[in-house]
Parts: structure tokens; C-alpha cells; sequence
């Protein structure tokens, strides 16, 4: 689908705000509220739009250190297990099976330095993982 500055300009804005109303929306990108939703309604009929979801803050919820954890699994199973292990953790916000040298890049957001250690250990005993490495996020700009 091929994109006009007005969508991309609807698409800025929803990343910003996907809660504003049409009228809002419309204001913000000289539509009219009728013309906006309609706009909106063909990105999420063409797909372009997936799904409208909250954001969380994390740090509202006490977990105040967020870590990337890059995993490569050994080869004899290839992190079969791991997958359900992932969906039975709220602490992992995001995985992302990747190329180069590790097999899987984790978000993780946790409470403290020991919840972290508990976190990692679960993983490298029940994930079929050969290989860690853990970085802590100190500044996100871009979400």
C-alpha cells in the first residue's frame, strides 16, 4: 500500500497517542474527524495498522532495571523449551529470534538486581542456552 504525507502523518501521530479521538486526530492532521476515520479504518483494513495497544510504564509498576538479554542455544535442541518458557514470563516484554552470533534477543524488565539473577538462572537451566549475555538499558530514547 502506498502511503501520502497524510497518512504518514496519522500514523506519527497514533504512535504518539493511539487513544486520541477522530476529531483530535482530524485537527492535528487538517482532516475532518469523518475523513480521519476513514483514513484510519483503510490502514487496519490494509493491514498497515495491526493493533492499537497500551504502553506500559514499567517503572509505575516497581521494575526499575531493564535489561537486553542475548541467548544462543545449544545446537542439540535448539531452544525447543524455549518459547513456552518465554510466555510463562511477565518479566520478558519482547523476544526476537535473531541472526549473528546468538540465537534469541530478550527485553526484560525487573524489580532489582536479584530478581534479574533469579530471571537469568531460570533461563539458562530450563532454556537449552549455551550462551548469555546481559546489557542494562540506561536511556531509551525511542520507543
Amino acid at each position: 500500500m502506498e502511503l501520502d504525507a497524510i497518512d504518514e502523518a496519522i500514523l506519527g501521530t497514533l504512535r504518539i497517542d493511539g487513544r486520541m479521538s477522530y476529531r483530535e486526530l482530524g485537527e492535528s492532521v487538517g482532516l475532518s474527524p469523518t475523513a480521519v476515520a476513514a483514513r484510519v479504518d483503510r490502514l487496519v483494513t490494509s493491514g498497515v495498522i495491526s493493533g492499537f495497544e497500551a504502553r506500559i510504564n514499567h517503572h509505575a509498576l516497581g521494575n526499575t532495571i531493564h535489561a537486553l538479554v542475548d541467548i544462543r542455544f545449544n545446537q542439540s535442541r535448539y531452544g525447543s523449551d524455549f518459547i513456552p518458557l518465554l510466555e510463562s514470563l511477565p518479566e520478558v516484554t519482547a523476544a526476537r529470534f535473531v541472526t549473528g552470533p546468538f540465537d534469541c534477543a530478550l527485553d526484560v524488565w525487573v524489580a532489582s538486581p536479584e530478581k534479574l539473577n533469579a530471571l537469568l538462572g531460570d533461563l539458562k537451566v530450563t532454556g537449552d542456552v549455551a550462551e548469555m549475555q546481559t546489557r542494562l538499558v540506561l536511556k531509551t530514547t525511542k520507543t
